[in-house]
């Protein structure tokens, strides 16, 4: 943050809480797009998962000549949710994972992983025999892995949800004020103390207003009465009325 003086703890506070809100916006939204465009395009070219979840393969012929090389193959859409979702127009349907006949909680199986793992919740990775399933599952019981914290409230969210918050539980903002104001080093400050009047000082003000007045006045008052007879005396004697006198001779 530059600025030419050094601003208030409160401004500081203020402008920072404002970058960071405006932080937490902006970037869950630039991901969310970028992932969305990755999404868009295996949905809208049709790509095949490399695991064949979405689409498998039958083959028309069994008989390979020079010409024909390699097999003709039919693709047929899977189908999931007791087969009333096909990724042929779809490509959210999902269903329950079930691993040796057992569910596997929260997690979902589906047209793409990507998709399905979105849809799906971590709750499974809060208890510790679901996850000694999951690494029997894989081959991996050579390795501990310790449930989540309980504590986290996001055991029941979706990780779309997780996704979208960054995989940020809680946002802590500390802002030392201290910090910047030992960067900024000012080289001088000033600074001014507003407190409200007691009562001696507004008696004190109240007789010296009232003293200046006593001075002004009998400065002024005797020269203003003065001028004031002056110019009553002039005006009577421009309108005082003049006598004429006519004598007729015989």
């Amino acid at each position: 943050m530059i600025s030419e003086k050094v601003q208030f703890r409160e401004t500081i506070e203020s402008k920072v809480n404002a970058t960071l809100n405006q932080f937490r916006i902006s970037v869950p939204r630039t991901f969310g797009r970028k992932l969305d465009f990755i999404r868009d395009i295996a949905q809208g070219n049709g790509i095949v998962s490399s695991i064949l979840s979405n689409w498998h393969f039958h083959s028309l012929n069994t008989t390979f000549t020079r010409r024909t090389q390699w097999p003709s193959l039919w693709p047929e859409p899977r189908s999931y949710g007791n087969d009333n979702c096909s990724c042929a127009t779809n490509a959210m349907c999902i269903s329950q994972a079930v691993f040796n006949g057992s569910i596997v909680p929260g997690f979902r199986v589906g047209c793409y992983p990507l998709e399905a793992l979105l849809q799906s919740t971590l709750e499974c990775l809060y208890n510790i025999t679901c996850i000694d399933m999951l690494r029997f599952m894989y081959n991996h019981t050579d390795f501990t892995v310790n449930p989540l914290n309980s504590t986290l409230s996001s055991s029941n969210s979706t990780v779309q949800s997780l996704i979208d918050g960054l995989l940020v539980d809680q946002w802590e903002t500390a802002v030392s004020y201290e910090q910047y104001f030992e960067t900024c080093a000012p080289l001088s400050c000033t600074y001014t103390v507003r407190q409200r009047p007691d009562l001696a000082y507004i008696i004190t003000s109240i007789i010296g207003l009232y003293g200046g007045l006593t001075v002004v006045l009998k400065l002024t008052v005797p020269g203003l009465v003065n001028l004031g007879q002056y110019l009553i005396m002039g005006s009577r004697q421009a309108f005082r009325p003049t006598r004429i006198a006519i004598i007729a001779q015989d």
